[in-house]
């Protein structure tokens, strides 16, 4: 394992590059319609209520379904068929969604002293989710693996090697998660209260999907 202490140039260089070089899902498509490319985004009703909508590129629309509570952003199947949305930090749901027929496929939670963060990533063979979560009485990130196979069921988890992880993707080797850590420590039932401003070390982690292993640690230098 090695930690980096870098400037703030740096990380948005490590940033920048990282996202370069990760995985890049297929865009949504419908089945049997290989230039209908789909847009699919999460919003707040007026006047109440929480949906997920999708359109094509001609604007037509596509999915139209309602959420238990605020959406935050997608992982995309690498096939380019499905899509999982999680919700809004702290996250007490994710749904599954088909947009080729308009449904949602499978809605499914955390454990419950668990919370989703909002983002998530697929493997590269379309089977297991990777998604950002609180460990909230351990005070640590965690990454569950959820097997789309078997309705995504959870199958464990693997440390995010830091606090408050927020976006994670996939390299483009396929065996490599990157993960943000904000390093902001907070609570389900103080859901908008950061908990450790005076300590909060965010970092970005480089981590074996499969061991869990810390691979590479960047995080800003204290000036």
């Amino acid at each position: 394992m090695r930690s980096t202490a870098i400037d703030r140039r740096e990380l948005f260089r490590l940033l920048a590059s990282a996202a370069a070089g990760a995985a890049s899902p297929a865009p949504l498509r419908a089945r049997g319609r290989p230039g209908a490319r789909l847009y699919l985004g999460a919003c707040v009703v007026i006047g109440g209520g929480y949906r997920v909508g999708g359109f094509s590129a001609s604007g037509a629309p596509v999915l139209d379904l309602p959420l238990p509570a605020r959406g935050h952003s997608f992982a995309v199947r690498p096939d380019g068929r499905a899509a999982v949305l999680f919700g809004r930090r702290p996250g007490r749901f994710a749904l599954a969604v088909d947009p080729t027929r308009g449904i949602g496929a499978r809605r499914f939670a955390p454990p419950a002293d668990r919370h989703f963060y909002g983002h998530g990533v697929f493997g590269r063979d379309g089977r297991l989710l990777y998604a950002s979560e609180n460990d909230f009485e351990g005070e640590r990130g965690v990454i569950g693996v959820y097997d789309a196979a078997d309705g995504y069921a959870r199958l464990g988890e693997i440390p995010s090697h830091g606090v408050g992880p927020h976006d994670v993707r996939l390299l483009a080797d396929g065996e490599t998660l990157v993960v943000a850590n904000g390093g902001i420590l907070t609570r389900p039932d103080l859901p908008r209260i950061k908990l450790n401003l005076p300590t909060m070390t965010p970092s970005l982690c480089y981590v074996d999907r499969r061991s869990g292993k810390l691979l590479q640690e960047c995080r800003l230098d204290s000036g």
